[in-house]
């Protein structure tokens, strides 16, 4: 193993507490005073609101940061079922309104980005301003039929399907992670993060992956269908068309490496936003630029927070 295996990183004091929205209970990491502004941020799919630490801290003379664990994520509750793009968005304002921050900016990464787009679609008076890297969004000149998701979508859910979800320690966890993608490219100190808030605690021992694979693919199946443009949605339909409609500031960004499809839907929002302030692609990094590079991105979200918003 590339490093020792008892204690992998010196992880920072985070202070973090509980709240109840939607019936759920949601874990929320904190940064600055209670007195600053608000900003909340979303992680992407599989990922915990811990991870946003570099940039929650650098923000925080600012700025209150909130970081939420999504559902089925972190330490927050995980229902059996209930993960359609407007399931997320329910809980965003539900948490928004028990916790009475509004107007907020939103920060997202990837399908938590589209948590904040949906909501604000729904409860615009919720919002000041969203800043985005990579959300996930579907073509919305296209009209989507159901149809069999491709083979690399249909690959990867079986790939994690097959994950492996248990583990005898954290520190395991760790290395087991960084000789992955796409772990492998995280920052250290992130990865611990993730080790940490991304594992529970089991009563027969060991630890178990917070977003454990049955809950994993049920988040991803309506993210692979809006990304080729199958997502008819459930009974509430399909988020995207109302975007539109959406009047706030939204910042988007996309990064260098990012794969084709990434770049695609970067695309599609910056079509379907009426008031998008595009910014230049990140340098040096991918499509997990909060724990690969949170420099670059901080860099976009400054520039971004010094416009007039």
């Amino acid at each position: 193993m590339g490093r020792n295996s008892t204690v992998p990183i010196s992880l920072p004091s985070l202070e973090t507490f509980y709240i109840t929205a939607n019936k759920l209970r949601f874990h929320v990491t904190a940064w600055g005073d209670k007195s600053q502004p608000p900003v909340v941020m979303h992680a992407g799919t599989g990922f915990v609101a811990a991870t946003w630490h570099p940039v929650a801290e650098a923000l925080s003379p600012q700025f209150r940061v909130y970081a939420i664990d999504r559902r089925g994520h972190g330490w927050s509750d995980k229902p059996e079922s209930g993960y359609e793009f407007f399931d997320f968005a329910e809980d965003t304002i539900a948490i928004l309104d028990a916790m009475k921050l509004q107007p907020v900016i939103a920060i997202g990464h990837s399908a938590g980005g589209t948590d904040f787009l949906t909501a604000a679609s729904q409860r615009p008076d919720l919002f000041k301003a969203i800043f985005l890297h990579e959300p996930t969004m579907a073509d919305t000149t296209i009209h989507p039929k159901a149809a069999d998701l491709p083979s690399w979508a249909v690959n990867q859910i079986e790939r994690v399907n097959n994950r492996r979800a248990y583990f005898p320690s954290r520190e395991a966890a760790f290395e087991h992670f960084h000789s992955r993608e796409p772990f492998s490219r995280w920052q250290d100190m992130l990865l611990g993060l993730h080790a940490h808030f991304g594992l529970e605690a089991q009563a027969e021992g060991g630890f178990r992956l917070s977003c454990y694979p049955a809950i994993e693919t049920q988040i991803l199946l309506p993210i692979y269908s809006a990304m080729n443009n199958l997502h008819t949605g459930d009974h509430r339909g399909s988020p995207f068309k109302h975007f539109k409609y959406i009047r706030q500031p939204v910042g988007l960004v996309r990064s260098e490496n990012s794969g084709e499809r990434f770049i695609t839907m970067f695309e599609r929002v910056k079509t379907a936003l009426p008031n998008v302030i595009s910014m230049p692609p990140l340098q040096n990094t991918g499509h997990c630029a909060p724990q690969e590079n949170p420099q670059a991105l901080l860099d976009a979200i400054q520039t971004f927070l010094s416009m007039p918003i």
